[in-house]
């Protein structure tokens, strides 16, 4: 008999319980798996299914305040009765979820990174200001393991993936390609340090989703996008005589307008790790493992949002390099007769575009302009010597000018578990250069191609 009596008693317990049951979706009203739905008066929770639905089991019978949270959304806490019978729907809206934890380069489209097929390394914002490197080169080499820098034709270093030269080695910003100069050259000076959000790199072919570029791997810098009103930053970085180099960045967002503008200088003296023996009298150019060379970039950005699931951005970035070599005469440093600077303009446009969670479109289209021009300080005297002005003797000659434009469209859509990428690059490239010829006819550097582009009184600046 009193076995009876509790199991009645513990049954009419359970029959005093209320519940809450209803379904959470995104914007796009898709259901929302593994939504923690919680009341915080009675500490009770449970999860969405896979269909996003929910039912929560609650002792008093007084409207309560119920969390949902989501770590892809924002929380939302609503004031839901248990006596109405009613199916509830909550709509959670898209929160940004930290860098970290998002990866662009595997798929061409923002990825958790559990869920991307590639394994990738992520040097974020944190470990870059952690090191307190000032040019990406050396922070890569420290980064990872299995990079090398070696010294290349722009008075700085070069990378080597897995002993893959750079030209075997796609670089993006911002998902968008960078092209080289000839002979896949890549001068490391362009990206500025203190407008960089995060590092993805990938070891190995990317060859199916980038190309036969990708051989030896990607690395996809990705820039700060801030979201405050208005912001305007400095940074100084002085560590001679490797560097030292100043970076400005302003800009502000207006409803669904958004600019910003990065300006960096950087210059050294240039050092060398060799020990040089120059015979007095003697004549010999000076190789540095860092050239002296002072450079400059300015990068605007412009973005329109339409809606939350689409957007327009153009960038357009413009920058310059000038290098200085010197050469040893009889005691003394002189400049070389021969100094390479580079001039470079990049325009991109992008639009994209998202349908649902699993659904995306992106277009772009981006063209890049690279100038190699020599200077000759002493064009117009013979020798160098302590009498020579190089402001007043010298003259410059463009030399190579390749120029790329990059057309992309690209479909992500999923397909219950899978992600298909379908899409179209389209790469028009061109390369011009010419023969520098002296006064008096003499072919001072030849064409790559040996062949006069253009005509003699198109050659100086």
């Amino acid at each position: 008999m009193a076995t009876l009596f509790i199991i009645l008693f513990n049954f009419l317990i359970a029959g005093n319980l209320y519940s809450i049951a209803g379904t959470v979706v995104d914007p796009n009203n898709y259901p929302i798996q593994n939504v923690v739905v919680k009341s915080p008066e009675e500490n009770i929770m449970t999860t969405t299914d896979s269909d996003g639905y929910f039912t929560i089991s609650l002792n008093q019978a007084s409207p309560q305040k119920i969390i949902f949270s989501h770590i892809a959304y924002s929380e939302t806490v609503r004031l839901l009765d248990p006596r109405t019978k009613n199916l509830k729907f909550i709509t959670l809206e898209p929160n940004a979820i930290p860098s970290a934890e998002i990866v662009i380069t595997s798929r061409r489209k923002e990825t958790q990174i559990k869920d991307s097929p590639i394994l990738i390394h992520i040097i974020d914002e944190m470990a870059i200001k952690e090191t307190s490197y000032s040019n990406i080169e050396e922070l890569i080499e420290f980064v990872m393991p299995n990079m090398q820098t070696t010294h290349n034709n722009h008075g700085d270093q070069d990378i080597k993936i897995q002993g893959l030269d750079s030209k075997y080695t796609m670089f993006l910003i911002d998902g968008n390609r960078i092209s080289s100069e000839y002979a896949g050259n890549i001068d490391f000076s362009i990206f500025n340090m203190n407008n960089i959000d995060r590092i993805e790199i990938v070891r190995g072919g990317l060859s199916t989703v980038y190309g036969s570029g990708a051989m030896g791997g990607v690395v996809n810098i990705i820039t700060k996008e801030p979201n405050y009103p208005y912001w305007i930053s400095y940074n100084t970085f002085y560590d001679m005589p490797k560097q030292f180099s100043n970076s400005l960045g302003l800009g502000f967002n207006i409803k669904n307008f958004s600019y910003s503008l990065n300006a960096n200088h950087r210059e050294t003296d240039g050092y060398d790790l060799t020990e040089n023996d120059f015979s007095e009298g003697g004549t010999s150019d000076i190789n540095k493992t860092q050239e002296e060379f002072s450079s400059i970039s300015f990068d605007h950005m412009i973005r329109y949002k339409f809606n939350g699931s689409s957007s327009l951005k153009a960038n357009y970035k413009n920058y310059s390099k000038d290098i200085k070599k010197y050469r040893y005469i009889a005691g003394s440093e002189y400049l070389q007769s021969e100094l390479p600077e580079f001039r470079e303009q990049v325009l991109s446009l992008i639009y994209n575009k998202i349908f649902s969670n699993n659904s995306s479109i992106l277009i772009s289209y981006q063209n890049e302009d690279h100038v190699k021009e020599y200077y000759f300080p002493y064009y117009y005297s013979s020798l160098p010597s302590a009498t020579n002005n190089p402001a007043i003797n010298g003259k410059i000659f463009p030399w190579s000018n390749p120029t790329t434009n990059t057309t992309s469209l690209l479909y992500n859509w999923g397909f219950k578990d899978h992600t298909i990428l379908t899409g179209l690059d389209y790469i028009d490239q061109s390369y011009k250069s010419v023969n520098i010829i002296s006064d008096d006819g003499v072919i001072l550097i030849e064409s790559i191609f040996d062949v006069d582009l253009i005509p003699p009184d198109k050659r100086s600046v």
